[in-house]
């Protein structure tokens, strides 16, 4: 067995002391890696792939910003295959994003540190699937690593509809991703592989309610992904759907640089990585 190792002093939540009854008397049990240290370790290995020429450096900060995702968020990929392989929801999320980034402020002298903060500063928490991850960050990466520079959205937090008689159906939201400064919620609508009656008269409800809060509500299917082409007309409607708050300029900006041949290479980069693909779309637990 081999064993990496980033540093040769580790904090002392870098481990998670395990025991079992299966064990005999007087032993001591063992210890894992709590996710943080996971998180530094998958960098440390970028790191070196980066050296061989053999990753591209934004290829290895889309890796690890989609393990701190997935850290964070109630969803868990086949680690084998995360991109064909079956993909369990509903699970809990074993840590939040303030968790990485506390225990990576104590980590200044291990390898693969920067990187690893990096892709803690760019991650979400609450994803439900590997769509909604992808979701959030085309829309909140830097233009530079191909997003749309948007805040960071909330995922899957109920919205408050405030006093009641707002000629709302719901008493609460809870939309995929929501922008509350550019009061925009995004829905990936699973639905349509369902093709369930009920189903559709819920999201025309929900859609209704949106727009009696004042809120622009984008419904995003899997095509809307499924090519660069798909995600850079996504992307558009997006930013024009935002203008309102976002401003004119800044959003005829964000428009033009969907343009650029660069940042159309790095949103390549972005879906081969983390598009799930396979003979069916994925759906959304939410």
């Amino acid at each position: 067995m081999a064993s990496d190792m980033c540093s040769v002093e580790f904090p002392a939540t870098a481990f998670l002391g395990l025991s079992s009854p299966l064990l005999k008397p007087g032993t001591h049990g063992f210890a894992i890696d709590v996710p943080q240290l996971s998180l530094l370790q998958l960098a440390r290995d970028r790191q070196r792939r980066i050296r061989r020429g053999i990753l591209e450096d934004f290829a290895a900060l889309v890796d690890l910003t989609e393990f701190t995702n997935e850290m964070c968020g109630s969803y868990g990929r086949d680690p084998w295959d995360p991109l064909r392989g079956a993909c369990t929801y509903g699970l809990r999320p074993l840590q939040r994003l303030e968790d990485f980034s506390g225990f990576l402020a104590g980590c200044s002298r291990m390898r693969g540190v920067a990187l690893a903060r990096q892709a803690a500063h760019l991650a979400v928490e609450s994803a439900a699937s590997p769509m909604e991850s992808l979701l959030a960050l085309l829309l909140s990466l830097p233009p530079e690593l191909g997003g749309i520079g948007l805040e960071k959205p909330l995922v899957n937090q109920p919205l408050d509809l405030g006093p009641s008689g707002r000629g709302v159906q719901h008493r609460r939201l809870r939309p995929d991703l929501y922008f509350p400064g550019l009061e925009l919620a995004l829905e990936y609508d699973s639905g349509e592989w369902h093709d369930l009656a009920e189903q559709r008269r819920e999201d025309v409800r929900r859609m209704q309610d949106y727009a009696a809060l004042g809120i622009v509500a984008c419904p995003i299917v899997f095509d809307d992904l499924r090519t660069p082409a798909a995600a850079e007309t996504l992307l558009a409607r997006v930013i024009s759907s935002s203008s309102r708050h976002m401003g004119k300029r800044l959003a005829r900006e964000r428009l033009d640089l969907l343009g650029d041949p660069e940042l159309r290479a790095r949103r390549r980069i972005l879906l081969r990585r983390l598009l799930p693909r396979g003979r069916r779309p994925p759906e959304c637990a939410s």
